[in-house]
């Protein structure tokens, strides 16, 4: 299968890798298929490219690189929706934000991508009994915003 995208060219790609999300991203209702992307950094990053729209394409990092104890707890209706066999076997992702002020690159931990290898199945889930917060900075120099807070500028 052939995945036309602005930041990558064409891409071709075997159709038993497209990650495909049993709900939207929050508030990109009309794109469920994707690809991942090895990004720089061997494997810290990564890129979740859109197959429906060439454009769209968000950067990705695995939030346990910088909170080992980051935990998800899926219900089993979540689990049942990604044909996981344990919840343990579920690889999370979360979206980064890169504004132009480098020192405010943020991840929104509030609101994970859970996916499973296996199945290619994926969603995002927020975390309504959490305290993780929406913007949680990745620089030094950044201070953590308040619990739950967000901007215009965040992508989810």
């Amino acid at each position: 299968m052939k995945v036309e995208t602005t930041r990558f060219g064409t891409l071709e790609v075997d159709e038993t890798k497209i990650v495909r999300f049993t709900q939207p991203i929050l508030g990109f209702s009309d794109c469920q298929e994707y690809i991942i992307i090895e990004g720089p950094g061997e494997g810290k990053i990564y890129w979740l490219q859109s197959c429906d729209k060439p454009d769209l394409a968000f950067i990705v990092m695995d939030p346990l690189q910088i909170m080992p104890d980051y935990e998800v707890r899926l219900d089993a209706a979540e689990v049942e929706d990604l044909r996981l066999e344990t919840a343990e076997e579920a690889r999370l992702l979360t979206i980064v934000v890169v504004p132009d002020d480098r020192s405010k690159v943020r991840t929104n931990l509030k609101a994970p991508i859970v996916y499973n290898p296996k199945t290619n199945l994926a969603k995002q889930v927020v975390l309504h009994e959490s305290d993780y917060p929406v913007q949680y900075y990745l620089t030094e120099t950044a201070e953590q915003a308040p619990v739950g807070t967000a901007d215009a500028s965040s992508d989810a």
